[in-house]
């Protein structure tokens, strides 16, 4: 985690609810490597905050990798956005 180019967490008080972390050099590519939502908090669009979040921080960069499993469940998030906004 140390050497992640940066990490973004939503909390409820004490407790870690949600994280995005991503590497890459920030000028030319980003990998988003975890996007992590706890069970009991997800569809509540905690996700989608996180990801648009993170690729606003990242605008100028031209490459964007999303490292994820390839579920329903993950395929239902993702079909939520476009291109443009990743």
């Amino acid at each position: 985690m140390e050497n992640s180019l940066e990490i973004l967490t939503i909390w409820n008080n004490n407790e870690l609810i949600g994280l995005i972390r991503v590497i890459g050099d920030g000028e030319t590519i980003l990998y988003i490597q975890d996007l992590l939502i706890r069970p009991d908090y997800q569809n509540q669009g905690l996700g989608s905050i996180l990801l648009r979040k993170m690729c606003d921080r990242y605008q100028s960069v031209r490459q964007k990798v999303l490292i994820t499993d390839n579920t329903d469940k993950t395929n239902s998030f993702l079909s939520r956005f476009n291109s443009s906004e990743l």
